[in-house]
């Protein structure tokens, strides 16, 4: 089974064998990576793999990686290898290729923000008109609340997730949004030198997201993760030709070790080239470890800090026996996640369980309250699966913890070994 935490192994110039007989799809790698397919008989319907994959436009060559599920219980394995921009994972067993469009929609992956909240929808455009109405009419809600910032990536969703938001923005004024995307893996239907961060890969990677966006310069372009392959100084020569071109207005850092991060703040600061002005990292109750070395930094630095999954994939949204219950629960379990793993995790989960019941809201709200009045936070960027949780999230901003609320809520805390930097 591949895991979607690997490391990035490009599949671009492996070919894709279909043997009609038994539907196989497989890719000669070591991996071994291969799905076999059967008819799923249904009342009205048979639905097959190959069904599936071309609904979903994803009997592609192009494709970076097809994984193996063979459950619907792994299904959020498939939302975890989109959010990873690495490719797909289709499964056997889904009921309809409609239910599997309205679970991905259900994930929340891709991203919006609400001022003080980064909210995420997954705009995932399969085909369906229905489908990408739902998505717009979450934008459109999202703006009518007062989101003002818009992040997003070349890989969400190969590309999609700039076309949509780019779509509902042209409906409105671009001078009152602020829109930010990234680079560092392929995005649309790009070859092997669409990964990394080489000027190459900058210079053409920058230029298909503003077409995809359609505009003409991005707020806040930001770098995936760190390139081990490329020097630091090449790419921040490139982000800072994008600038000084006017295709880029500012630029930010995700995920990466503190020590990486300095240095590329010493490189700008040597060179007088473009600084990374923002730092979205990981962080949530449950998974503290970058308020060690990288919030020192950004406070010192004055950097943004825009933490991702701040609701630690579901985790503080729910009980904890609730979650690990879940198909989602079960994929974390299995991949290791310190979401929910951390020797104090359950017992912040079941005191975020209280403070909600203690002052009459959701888990999901504590939780982001929690991040709102850490002063090391800008914006959390927050998962929103439907119109309701968008509201929910925005809710959360009335939400008030004491300084003892806090502490209480903290303390269960114990270190764990740090993740999400690959």
């Amino acid at each position: 089974m591949w895991n979607a935490h690997m490391p990035f192994i490009p599949y671009r110039d492996r070919p894709i064998s279909i043997d009609e007989g038994s539907r196989e799809v497989f890719i000669p790698h070591e991996t071994g990576v291969s799905l076999t397919t059967r008819e799923y008989e249904r009342e009205h319907r048979r639905v097959t793999m190959a069904d599936l994959m071309t609904e979903c436009n994803y009997l592609n060559p192009d494709v970076e990686v097809i994984a193996e599920v063979n459950t619907s219980e792994s299904f959020e394995t498939f939302a975890e290898t989109l959010n990873t921009g690495h490719g797909l994972i289709g499964t056997t067993h889904a009921e309809d290729v409609e239910t599997l469009v309205n679970r991905v929609i259900e994930q929340g992956l891709a991203p919006y923000l609400l001022q003080e909240i980064d909210l995420l929808v997954f705009p995932r455009r399969v085909g369906s008109d229905r489908f990408v109405s739902e998505v717009i009419e979450l934008v459109e809600r999202a703006i009518d609340l007062g989101i003002n910032f818009f992040d997003t990536a070349n890989v969400y969703s190969s590309g999609e997730s700039e076309d949509i938001p780019g779509d509902v923005l042209a409906e409105y004024d671009r001078d009152e949004q602020v829109v930010a995307t990234k680079v560092r893996w392929p995005g649309a239907n790009d070859h092997r030198n669409a990964e990394g961060l080489s000027r190459k890969t900058i210079e053409q990677e920058l230029d298909h997201s503003l077409d995809r966006l359609g505009m003409d310069t991005v707020d806040l372009y930001q770098i995936h993760r760190w390139d081990y392959d490329t020097p630091i100084e090449t790419t921040l020569r490139a982000l800072d030709d994008a600038v000084r071109r006017g295709k880029v207005r500012h630029i930010g850092a995700s995920s990466m070790y503190a020590h990486q991060f300095q240095r590329a703040l010493y490189v700008s600061d040597r060179e007088n080239l473009a600084r990374f002005e923002t730092m979205k990292n990981l962080n949530h109750l449950t998974y503290r470890e970058e308020e060690r070395e990288i919030y020192p930094i950004c406070d010192r630095e004055n950097i943004g800090v825009l933490p991702w999954s701040p609701l630690a994939a579901g985790y503080l949204t729910r009980p904890h026996e609730e979650f690990t219950e879940t198909a989602r629960g079960e994929h974390e379990i299995d991949y290791g996640t310190p979401y929910h793993e951390g020797p104090g995790s359950q017992g912040i989960n079941d005191r975020v369980q209280e403070a909600a019941a203690d002052k009459g809201v959701t888990m999901a709200q504590i939780a982001l309250a929690w991040q709102f009045q850490n002063d090391h936070v800008d914006t959390p960027i927050v998962g929103t699966s439907s119109i309701e949780h968008l509201e929910d999230a925005v809710e959360a901003l009335d939400v008030s913890l004491s300084e003892s609320d806090v502490a209480y809520l903290e303390e269960p805390y114990e270190p764990v070994e740090v993740f999400g930097f690959e």
